[in-house]
Order: structure tokens, then sequence, then C-alpha cells
């Protein structure tokens, strides 16, 4: 339990509990962040210490769904950290480059459909080769079978029925990926 209070509180600061269940406060000054952005396109970002990459579907129809708690938790971190979005259509991705206790991280949303979320993988993997998924990537995405706001974090391991992970597994042919399950229950008992 301990690990996991740690990472809550390097990514999110003291106030772990705001942000999932009610929202950031608007007044809090990215400022008073403990760590400054570097923005930029591919040539002015940064080679990262880690790619974080929220897992989600593209467009307003799925924005406010439980589905895309991924892309909601790294919009969360780019927030508390003071880091701005940017598309890179070369990688298929939204992408934000912030600075977490002053090392360079680089949070990522992909444009394509969770489903198909392998090519964007691919395609961050090239962009920063010198990163090794098993050590220095982290994906975030829902997870039906945790009740609402529980975390599961796992250094490696399979799919789990989310087709998503498994599209980005299959992709770089490694289960050998850290991965953060975000608890969203299921609707009223039923199977989405």
């Amino acid at each position: 339990m301990q690990g996991i209070r740690e990472f809550w509180r390097r990514f999110f600061g003291p106030n772990r509990d705001r942000g999932l269940r009610g929202g950031v406060d608007p007044h809090e000054s990215p400022a008073n962040s403990p760590a400054t952005t570097r923005v930029g396109g591919s040539s002015s970002t940064p080679t990262p210490v880690c790619v974080i990459v929220g897992l989600g579907n593209p467009g307003a129809r799925y924005a406010a769904t439980r589905h895309n708690i991924g892309f909601r938790v790294v919009e969360l971190l780019a927030e508390r950290h003071g880091g701005e979005w940017h598309d890179e259509p070369q990688l298929d991705a939204r992408i934000c480059s912030i600075d977490i206790e002053s090392e360079s991280c680089v949070l990522a949303q992909p444009r394509s459909f969770m489903n198909r979320s392998g090519s964007v993988a691919l395609a961050l993997l090239e962009r920063w080769s010198e990163l090794d998924p098993a050590s220095d990537w982290l994906l975030i995405y829902d997870d039906l079978d945790l009740p609402t706001g529980r975390l599961r974090l796992r250094p490696e391991g399979g799919g789990g029925g989310h087709r998503g992970t498994g599209d980005i597994l299959d992709a770089l042919d490694s289960q050998a990926i850290a991965r953060l399950r975000v608890g969203v229950g299921r609707p009223d008992g039923r199977e989405e």
C-alpha cells in the first residue's frame, strides 16, 4: 500500500482525492505546482525519463464516459504540473511534456480509438527509443471489475480482457509494461 501512496503523492500531489472525484480547484495556480513544464513540438520536447499513456476514446461523444478515465487521469496530471497539450499528428496522439520532481515525463493520449492504441504505442516507442517500456512506461486505463475509485498498480501482466491494453501489449510484443488500472465499476451491474 505504501508504494501506491508514494506513486499517488509523487504524481498528483498532496491533494490526491480532488480531481478524480470532484474536479480540480480552478483557483489553484500552476505556479504553486511542485513542477514546471516544457512544452513544444517534437524538436523541442526534452528526452523524458518516462512515458505515461492514458487510454480513452477521442471525441466529445466519449469525453465524459467512465471508459475514458485514463484520459482524465493524464489530463489531471498535466493540469497539476502546469502542462499544455498539443497534437502530434505523426504519433496520432496528443502529447504533454511535464516535469515531476525535476524529471521530464511525457503524457500521451492516443487519438485512435482505444482498441487500436497499439500503433500509437509503437510510434511513441520509435520517437523515444531510448526508453524501455518495461521500466519507463506506465499505462493508465479503466477497469470495470474494480469498484469505482479503487486503484490497482501492477508492474506487468496480460491485458485482463481490456482490448486497448491488449492491443498495446500485442504491438510491443511484451507484457512487461507497468499499468495503473482505475476502477470504474459496472453501471447498475450490467455489462458494458
